[in-house]
């Protein structure tokens, strides 16, 4: 797997707060936000933030990061069913910017650069593609198509929707709503693809596979989040 970059969320959420972001998503949020001073401290010590005598400058790739994710229109949230499994956000860009929680470092974020024809080959390491060893949701049961959720505050509202293997939304980085979601269910005893526009709610319905979800994946983030 990619190294990529270790960065504490407090420097992350507060780098984003000067590049004037609004709104962070909550996985980037510290629990606790130390005073400006010693985050300059903490990244100053990591070489994550260099004096130029005029003033603080951010190092290249971390400068990158925050530059991608503030710049970007919309980002893509991926959640396992499986509570041991990661979170990952997606942003897109030359390069594709990678955002990973870390269950070993609970206040630090993992933030890899993608060359996008390594993406595929990156989530199928991370098993964020559905083909999951070991674990299985459970099947839902009932008339109709498995409901996928209306919010999604925090990951673990997902246990509310035991039969949703794999879910990405596909959300505005600027407010924060989610347009579109595709949700690999347990539909019985198959698995299925499920495509919704959040706003109309209209679903698509297909046989999953790994590189259906992908494709769908993939569509729906290029053309925008709105109304695709």
């Amino acid at each position: 797997m990619e190294k990529g970059l270790v960065v504490e969320k407090q420097s992350l959420f507060f780098l984003l707060r000067c590049r004037g972001c609004s709104r962070c998503p909550s996985l980037f949020e510290p629990e606790v936000q130390e005073e400006p001073r010693k985050i300059l401290e903490t990244l100053f010590g990591k070489g994550q933030i260099e004096n130029t005598g005029d003033h603080f400058r951010v190092s290249g790739p971390l400068a990158a990061a925050v530059d991608q994710i503030a710049d970007a229109d919309s980002v893509a949230c991926l959640y396992h069913g499986c509570r041991e499994k990661e979170l990952l956000y997606l942003y897109p860009g030359e390069k594709i910017l990678a955002v990973q929680e870390m269950f070993c470092r609970k206040q630090a974020l993992r933030l890899i650069f993608l060359e996008k024809d390594h993406l595929k080959e990156f989530l199928e390491e991370q098993e964020l593609l559905g083909e999951c060893g070991g674990w299985d949701p459970l099947p839902f049961t009932d008339e109709g198509l498995p409901p996928l959720p209306e919010r999604l505050g925090r990951r673990a509202e997902l246990g509310n929707y035991p039969w949703i293997r794999l879910l990405a939304r596909m959300t505005d980085n600027d407010t924060g709503y989610a347009g579109i979601q595709i949700g690999i269910v347990r539909n019985g005893l198959t698995e299925e693809i499920l495509a919704e526009n959040m706003e109309n709610g209209s679903v698509e319905q297909e046989p999953y596979t790994a590189d259906r979800f992908l494709d769908r994946l993939l569509a729906r983030w290029k053309g925008g989040w709105k109304g695709k």
